[in-house]
């Protein structure tokens, strides 16, 4: 039932982003332009940048529907603006901090800005973002806390901020309802392990924490046993006996837990 490979979460990316974009095929006309906070919000994120493509392929004009990596809806209820719903630049080599204005793009379901250059701490102004689903801000050179920018993400199904340099405690991490893929690897998040995770969603499929310099037990996980399928806490300063509930968990089919201080009990002698 266990083994120990790890599957890449990419594809549940990509899963709701062609979603997305398929529900935005019919939506809307070329030549309708965004809403202009969205717009206000783009161009001072994109004023903050000091080097991407970005800077160069975005307009000066009104349709930033149209820009590159920018996704809108159709704006209804007779509008003639549309609203900002995916924001996806990934890999653009973009470098700078990210401004606290994508907070006011309140529509927002998609935020992709993985595989860049971007330092800086994350704005709370992105607790704002009711409506997000997916956040992936993984493989940047971002730091210091995020428990106040995610807190208040009800709707958010997949987080992605592994590879950077962010820190502090999980436990000031806040609840998620619906979330299913949460990637914090490859960071510096220390203390022990948050059972409210799992407590505060049940539909927990992916839990990546691994290389980071978490410490103590398993045995707040064990409220992840209804739905969790991967798990991967390798690489970080855990130890004590491994919980046998871990074991018994149905649902999981990949498990990675090397590189920490586990145990098993020895096996009773037999007379």
């Amino acid at each position: 039932m266990v083994g120990l490979a790890f599957i890449p979460v990419n594809f549940f990316k990509l899963a709701f982003l062609a979603c997305f974009i398929f529900s935005c095929l019919s939506l809307g006309t070329p030549s309708q332009a965004c809403d202009p906070n969205d717009l206000l919000a783009l161009k001072e994120f994109a004023g903050n940048l000091t080097n991407g493509s970005i800077i160069t392929t975005w307009s000066n004009d009104s349709i930033c529907c149209e820009w590159e990596g920018v996704k809108c809806d159709h704006g209804g209820n007779g509008s003639s603006t549309s609203r900002v719903i995916i924001l996806n630049i990934s890999g653009k080599g973009l470098r700078g901090s990210i401004s606290r204005s994508l907070g006011s793009l309140d529509e927002l379901k998609l935020l992709d800005l993985s595989y860049n250059h971007l330092d800086g701490e994350l704005p709370t102004e992105l607790s704002n973002l009711k409506k997000l689903e997916v956040l992936d801000f993984s493989h940047n050179m971002l730091t210091g806390p995020v428990s106040g920018s995610l807190v208040g993400l009800n709707s958010i199904r997949s987080i992605n901020i592994s590879s950077n340099s962010f820190n502090g405690d999980l436990f000031d991490l806040g609840e998620f309802p619906n979330l299913s893929v949460l990637n914090l690897s490859s960071n510096s998040f220390a203390g022990g392990l948050n059972s409210q995770i799992c407590i505060s969603s049940n539909k927990i499929q992916i839990l990546d924490l691994s290389m980071n310099h978490l410490s103590g037990g398993l045995d707040g996980l064990g409220n992840c046993s209804t739905s969790l399928q991967q798990l991967r806490v390798d690489g970080n300063s855990l130890e004590g006996q491994i919980p046998d509930s871990l074991y018994s968990v149905s649902s999981l089919e990949r498990l990675s837990i090397s590189a920490n201080n586990f145990f098993r009990p020895a096996e009773p002698e037999t007379q």
